[in-house]
């Protein structure tokens, strides 16, 4: 099952006011968010020469579904 296997992008967001950067602060690995946003290529050159290129989302929406359950132990 696709869903079952995590997903992982590089999630760039800017604006220090919105709502989306208050849940970005408070999600954690193994949180299930979701996030709307536009793709983008994010494209350098080393300082060998190479090019490389990153895929990123500008995030203009980010909400934290549910977070990851922690157990105690006691």
């Amino acid at each position: 099952d696709p869903r079952s296997k995590p997903r992982w992008h590089r999630l760039i967001v800017f604006d220090l006011h919105r709502q989306s950067i208050a849940a970005a602060r408070l999600t954690r690995k193994g949180d299930r968010i979701r996030v709307k946003g536009r793709p983008e290529t994010y494209r350098f050159t080393t300082p060998d020469g190479q090019l490389r290129e990153i895929p990123q989302i500008v995030v203009q929406e980010l909400r934290l579904l549910r977070p990851k359950v922690q157990c105690e132990v006691p």
